[in-house]
């Protein structure tokens, strides 16, 4: 589908081309990554956004820009992720990562900003890789330890593949909900108020 070399370890970015979503930082991230593993791959997938030219201009003047594949918008992404090695989202600002949940869903390892939102769908060191957004080489470095600890890897796919599972499955969705509702009302009940 995407013709990638034989034996090739894919890192995968699924996000619109926004400053947010922190593709200038990952691309900086990438390339001494890459000088050391010349066969590690990038896929940049995602629609046009206020940083798409901003993007583009990196991305020709990258000493990695044979090896990142700007994809664009894609209808295929849950098997892009099927594709993949490693999911990154370095992300300046960010809430639950629907992106982040699909590739749980996959059974990628995560690299993730360290931020509030996306702690909260992820496990730290147990199903994903914490990275300071504003700094390449604390990306580079999540980046460098998935390729040099391939039992450490699949570990992190594995317990986000349950993590998906417990959680964000539509029968663990509506569970939760239940479990909230039945929360409220015990609570009140205790204080005396009634529900309607």
């Amino acid at each position: 589908m995407l013709n990638l070399p034989d034996g090739a370890w894919v890192f995968i970015h699924v996000a619109r081309q926004e400053h947010q979503k922190n593709h200038l930082g990952l691309i900086a991230a990438f390339e001494p990554v890459w000088q050391g593993h010349p066969d590690a791959r990038l896929l940049l997938v995602g629609r046009e956004g206020n940083s798409s030219a901003e993007i583009q201009q990196r991305l020709e003047v990258s000493p990695a820009r044979d090896a990142i594949l700007s994809l664009g918008h894609r209808s295929d992404v849950s098997e892009l992720l099927r594709c993949a090695d490693v999911f990154v989202l370095p992300s300046h600002y960010e809430g639950l990562s629907g992106a982040m949940i699909e590739a749980m869903e996959a059974e990628l390892p995560v690299i993730c900003s360290d931020l509030d939102g996306l702690r909260e769908g992820c496990e730290p060191d147990r199903s994903a890789l914490l990275c300071d957004p504003k700094r390449p080489e604390s990306i580079a470095a999540a980046m460098n330890r998935m390729l040099d600890e391939p039992d450490l890897a699949q570990r992190l796919g594995t317990r986000g593949r349950e993590l998906f599972l417990e959680r964000f499955t539509l029968e663990a969705s509506c569970q939760g909900m239940l479990a909230f509702f039945q929360s409220v009302v015990a609570r009140n009940r205790r204080a005396g108020r009634t529900t309607h």
